[in-house]
């Protein structure tokens, strides 16, 4: 029985309490995330919550303020519904304020939309923050680091937004007579304390909480000898200095690679980088091997071709490890400037599946990258990634006419 199968403790409880869960945006068929303009000295692009999430908040916290035991509200935003809701971030929006009786975050919701229970379009709150990662304005101070993070795992487009899957708010209000789940009646701050917690073991993989997460050992998972070919191909391990160096010399008789990088979900740190070739495909541990940098001799290449879906980021992640790319060829890119816009997108399955008729699955894309050993299907997943963008490259550059994009 696999995770999403599994009723576990925080489930069982969430059974119980019977949150109100809503969807958190307001999305069309595609999963493409309604946006409007925030008017000002300075316009702001945001995301649109959902009427639903909304008007269910609104509702909540008028009721809840009527009432003396009220302490406030627990949200969870997850992925699913009840009985296999996947919880993603956990957090609270508690009645009383700092130096007042009333929180700022709850005060005239339905005509305030500023704070709206800590899922507000203002900054230090989760829309707005997420709203300028995604879509870069500026404002008086950068948003946090956490929701650089949000964004990778809710979306797998950018602009416009699509996302990986559709988001759900679950909502609980908190009275003096509530139950966390380990039985017992809690405060507000404890019960959010104790969610995290149990949901950090039960779902460490995907779970966005950084202050008061716990970093859980990894679920069990099938840890078989790698494969040594995917498909028709063989696979290398690259695991130290002195099969990197052997690599890298392969690499230099190539004129073009597909290049992709896992990293770790929480921190960014890059874990694996996957070399697809004419001839074979490469699996880097880039936790096992300290020195990258004979690397540099590939990617800053300007005769070998890196074939990379959505550049900016494999740039951003690679350049943390002092390695830059040159010669890149982007088919993020050129599935836009060829294909235009989309329904459905761009991201590298829809654009597989449109150009190639080639299915991927992308369930492992959140998987915990820095497990060891990797189990055979995170290879079979990070081998394909980077594979497939030969054979995209080769579609693409018969429009291109060999243009870098």
């Amino acid at each position: 029985m696999n995770q999403s199968e599994q009723p576990g403790r925080l489930r069982t409880w969430l059974g119980d309490a019977r949150p109100e869960i809503v969807p958190l945006f307001a999305v069309n068929e595609h999963l493409e995330v309604a946006t409007w303009v925030r008017s000002g000295t300075s316009p702001r692009r945001m995301l649109r919550r959902s009427q639903l999430m909304e008007e269910a908040i609104v509702s909540i916290v008028e009721k809840g303020l009527r009432q003396d035991d009220w302490h406030g509200l627990l949200y969870i935003m997850g992925w699913g519904d009840l009985p296999g809701f996947r919880p993603l971030y956990v957090g609270k929006a508690g009645k009383r304020g700092v130096k007042n009786p009333i929180s700022e975050n709850l005060k005239n919701l339905a005509v305030d939309k500023t704070k709206f229970a800590r899922w507000g379009d203002g900054l230090a709150y989760h829309i707005g923050d997420l709203s300028q990662v995604l879509f870069r304005w500026q404002a008086y101070r950068p948003p946090q680091q956490k929701y650089e993070k949000w964004a990778e795992m809710l979306f797998v487009e950018r602009d416009p937004p699509h996302l990986r899957e559709k988001v759900n708010l679950a909502l609980i209000p908190w009275y003096s007579s509530s139950v966390g789940p380990a039985g017992r009646q809690l405060s507000l701050e404890d019960a959010e304390n104790e969610l995290i917690s149990l949901a950090s073991h039960e779902f460490s993989d995907i779970l966005l909480n950084v202050q008061g997460e716990k970093l859980c050992r990894p679920a069990s998972a099938d840890t078989a000898r790698a494969p040594q070919t995917v498909g028709k191909k063989p696979l290398h391990i690259i695991s130290d200095g002195k099969a990197l160096e052997v690599l890298v010399g392969e690499l230099e008789k190539c004129e073009l690679v597909g290049l992709d990088v896992e990293t770790c979900m929480r921190t960014q740190r890059l874990c694996l980088i996957q070399i697809a070739t004419e001839q074979f495909i490469a699996i880097i541990d880039a936790l096992a091997i300290c020195d990258l940098s004979l690397l540099a001799r590939i990617f800053g290449s300007e005769k070998i071709v890196k074939i990379i879906h959505n550049a900016t980021f494999e740039r951003g992640v690679l350049r943390s490890v002092g390695l830059e790319l040159a010669a890149v060829f982007d088919t993020l890119t050129a599935s836009r400037r060829i294909r235009g816009k989309q329904p459905d997108g761009h991201s590298l399955a829809v654009v597989a599946r449109r150009e190639l008729n080639c299915d991927m699955d992308k369930t492992l894309q959140t998987s915990d990258w820095t497990r060891r050993p990797l189990t055979r299907s995170q290879i079979g997943y990070a081998s394909l990634d980077a594979d497939v963008l030969i054979d995209l490259y080769k579609v693409f550059n018969s429009f291109s006419t060999g243009r870098l994009l």
